[in-house]
């Protein structure tokens, strides 16, 4: 794996290897300090004294947020992780909090140079009962800043995967939480607070990853073992984190530590197969691998040689619109702990989705179905990520520095014309550093350097002496237009560098909690820079319960190929958006209760000029994209959710949200969905910029998501129920030109789509086999489809205008949901 930066500017280079050269340098020297006085961390094995049983007691320790669970014989451990028997632990003064099955009690211990490496927690004698021995289900483990409370939502990969709905994927336990937007089944976008897919940003220990999700197969691109935990900021995140104007969602992949032991996991069900294999390589190292492969093509190619006379139907379909989905990805994880305080880990993921589809009776819309024409249509998308990172973590000083690279590519043919081919090239390098002067007070800064290479191709389509693609061919499908037109295919190259330094300071004033923080985007290709103040307040006058308000500015930078002279504007300035939230937890013992008021405003958004005169024009002075888009949203989240150690587990949450956009409009009320403000080839100067709304405005979701043993260690039965409000559409208007009836745009996304209501269910059943532990599951998506089809879109019928239509909206088809898909499967580990 080549760890070197191609061709990047020299400035590029030097800031790079000096903030990277500076993080492995300072640790080291910090690490021979805290050797002689005593400051280091060392990891200690815990364990209660003092009964007879411990079986289903839970410890909290106060002062790093970790939930641990007793065995029998009072040995503390995190029940998610093999070697959870010991825990690192720096000098000083802990709080641990015993929850007994009928009392909880405090317990107070001390950590220093001399500590033995057993810490003994004695707790009272409990009543002499029958105690049944229980293992929990999940833990949930916080942050070691208090501070990362604030718009966060944590879940581990093994509590995510029980969830209904996701298939087994933790990452799409994220589309449960507040602040996301539900989307028709099968979409992978991700809309939250009012943003764009594009705005989010997916990291993996600390690793950009720019595609988390399969277009196909319903999937993330990680394997569901190889991740420790996922935890999602839906906005208002740290300074630390990269430059975004949506949310952060931060991947953490299971941790190696010392276990000798081979962990390996065998998941296939109905649409794809999954293997991940974990060994011990010495002491301290360990190697994982996982990865994950469809076979669509099998049950297609099976459909069509089995000679039933039933499905001759079936089959004639599958042979006019032969459609072939594929997709597979896999991660690779060495991770070393030389010790305690050291980690070095080098890390490589991917994946392919492909799409072929070929007809040779494909029917043609202009026509209305009457005539058929061939269809040949192929979509491919690579991408390749490897990472390297090292992590200290002393006593007072804590350091990570990462290096990566992410290539993507995506190729687009249709009718043997390649359409478009783009093939993304990400380099990036990342300083952390953590700095407790005090009990009271924490630094810490860092920086983010990024070269990107953008390398893209596109076809134009020239028919009668004018540029541009011909969405008539795409539209209609008429086979004349595509021998008559001529192809010329644009290339361009958009080179963009950026350095992000940042900056946090944190004191703490009694029960209130100050953080004040900076981070600058500079973008090094326009000299541009964005300055990013925010600013925290946190309140917490009981361990149960705080309060907090946060304000900041997030950049983002425009979209690569928006930014070329060629196809946009090379000088569109970085995205921005405005967001606060006044939010609260409360956390008693069983379960938590967390609720945020947020308001977002977004400036300098991307949007299509409406004086731009064709495609492919160029020049600063009319370019295709200019920075004139505004949106705003805000809203109230709740999440109620319930604690690890009962039979019964999951969460509630409710969103209430609006969110709008602004959109140009001129007098004549000429608008179309591409963008181009053209009425019979001539330019509109008359424009305006209204307020409507967003088109991924829902104004009322609810989630309930539960899982529930039946029968523990033998059988789990779980749901998840969603309901929102609908979303908002245009609808077509019946309009005349003399005696010519036709279509044309009403009031924009004045309409509201019917609610949606979804409901998945999930069994499973366990099983014990070969030494090791697995289940067999169903998961049921869309179960609600038998007696309510949620309405994913319209289509608006143009036969059969009468003139006493004239002004009124067309007559209209709904296009719905997939219907129940009973996802079969069986997973086996060791």
């Amino acid at each position: 794996m080549k760890l070197a930066i191609p061709h990047p500017a020299p400035l590029s280079t030097i800031l790079g290897a000096i903030f990277f050269l500076s993080g492995l340098a300072s640790p080291w020297a910090e690490a021979r300090d805290t050797a002689t006085n005593g400051e280091g961390t060392r990891r200690f094995r815990l364990q209660l004294t003092g009964q007879k049983d411990f079986s289903g007691t839970t410890v909290l320790i106060d002062g790093i947020d970790v939930v641990l669970v007793a065995r029998r014989d009072g040995v503390l451990q995190l029940p998610m992780e093999d070697n959870g028997e010991t825990l690192p632990l720096a000098p000083g003064r802990y709080r641990a909090q015993a929850h007994l099955k009928t009392r909880s009690q405090g317990i107070d211990f001390s950590v220093d140079e001399a500590a033995p490496d057993t810490i003994v927690l004695p707790v009272a004698e409990r009543r002499s009962e029958e105690i049944r021995t229980k293992k929990l289900d999940s833990v949930q483990v916080t942050s070691d800043h208090r501070q990362e409370s604030v718009s966060r939502n944590a879940i581990l990969a093994s509590e995510a995967r029980l969830m209904p709905g996701t298939g087994g994927d933790p990452v799409k336990a994220i589309m449960n939480f507040p602040g996301v937007v539900p989307q028709n089944f099968g979409s992978q976008q991700l809309i939250v607070r009012g943003g764009d897919n594009a705005d989010n940003v997916f990291l993996l220990d600390g690793i950009r990853i720019g595609s988390a999700f399969h277009d196909i197969g319903f999937y993330s691109v990680f394997h569901p073992a190889s991740l420790e935990s996922v935890d999602f900021y839906p906005g208002a995140f740290p300074t630390r984190y990269g430059n975004a104007i949506g949310g952060i969602i931060d991947l953490k992949g299971r941790a190696g530590g010392e276990s000798r032991k081979v962990d390996m996991e065998i998941d296939a069900n109905l649409a794809s197969a999954a293997l991940f294999l974990s060994v011990p390589l010495g002491p301290r190292v360990r190697l994982s691998l996982g990865g994950r492969r469809t076979y669509y093509e099998f049950y297609l190619g099976l459909i069509r040689g089995i000679q039933i006379p039933e499905l001759a139907t079936i089959k004639e379909a599958l042979t006019a619109f032969d459609a072939v989905p594929f997709f597979y990805d896999y991660g690779i994880r060495l991770e070393w702990n030389p010790n305690p305080r050291h980690r070095l880990l080098l890390l490589a993921s991917g994946a392919q989705d492909k799409m072929t589809v070929q007809s040779d009776r494909f029917p043609d819309i202009s026509s209305n179905g009457n005539s058929n024409f061939n269809l040949s249509w192929e979509t491919e998308k690579t991408w390749n990520a490897q990472g390297l990172m090292w992590e200290y973590r002393g006593g007072k000083f804590e350091s990570r520095a990462t290096v990566w690279h992410y290539d993507y590519t995506n190729n687009n043919n249709f009718m043997t014309v390649p359409l478009n081919t783009s093939k993304p090239d990400l380099w990036g390098a990342s300083l952390l550093q953590s700095l407790r002067v005090a009990r009271s007070f924490r630094l810490e800064y860092g920086a983010d350097l990024l070269y990107e290479s953008f390398p893209f191709s596109i076809s134009e389509m020239s028919n009668g002496g004018r540029a541009g693609f011909n969405f008539s061919l795409i539209v209609s499908g008429r086979g004349p237009d595509i021998q008559a037109d001529k192809y010329i295919s644009r290339n361009f190259t958009n080179l963009r560098r950026s350095l992000t330094p940042f900056f946090e300071g944190e004191v703490a004033l009694g029960k209130f909690t100050l953080n004040l923080g900076l981070r600058a985007l500079w973008n090094l290709s326009t000299a541009a820079v964005d300055l990013d103040p925010r600013v925290l307040l946190r309140f917490a006058p009981h361990r149960d319960w705080e309060a907090w308000a946060r304000w900041g500015l997030y950049s983002q930078l425009p979209d690569p190929m928006q930014a070329t002279d060629l196809y946009g504007d090379a000088l569109l300035p970085a995205r921005r958006s405005q967001q606060a939230v006044l939010g609260g937890k409360w956390s008693p013992r069983w379960f938590e209760l967390k609720t945020e008021l947020y308001w977002k405003d977004l400036q300098r958004l991307s949007t299509g000029n409406p004086t731009w005169d064709g495609f492919f024009a160029t020049g600063a002075d009319n370019p295709r994209f200019i920075p004139e888009g505004q949106g705003r949203s805000y809203g109230l989240e709740v999440l109620l959710r319930q604690k690890p150690g009962t039979r019964l587990s999951g969460w509630v949450a409710y969103t209430l949200s609006r969110s709008e956009r602004t959109r140009f409009t001129n007098v004549l009320n000429v608008m179309t969905s591409s963008n181009l403000f053209i009425n019979d080839g001539l330019v509109s100067t008359n424009w305006s910029q209204d307020w409507a709304a967003y088109a991924q405005d829902v104004t009322h979701t609810l989630t309930l998501a539960a899982n529930y043993d039946l029968v523990p260690k033998r059988f789990r039965i779980g749901s998840r129920l969603v309901f929102s409000t609908g979303k908002p559409y245009t609808a077509r208007i019946v309009t005349n030109a003399g005696a010519t009836l036709y279509l044309v745009d009403g009031p924009w996304l004045a309409e509201r789509y019917p609610f949606r209501f979804t409901l998945d269910l999930r069994l499973e059943v366990f099983f014990k086999l070969f030494g090791g532990e697995g289940s067999v599951y169903l998961d049921c998506w869309n179960v609600q489809f038998p007696f309510r089809e949620n309405v994913q879109s319209y289509v608006f019928t143009p036969t059969g205008l009468t003139p006493d239509m004239i002004g009124k909206p067309a007559e209209k088809k709904s296009i719905g949901d997939l219907p129940i898909l009973p996802l079969l499967g069986v997973m086996w580990k060791y």
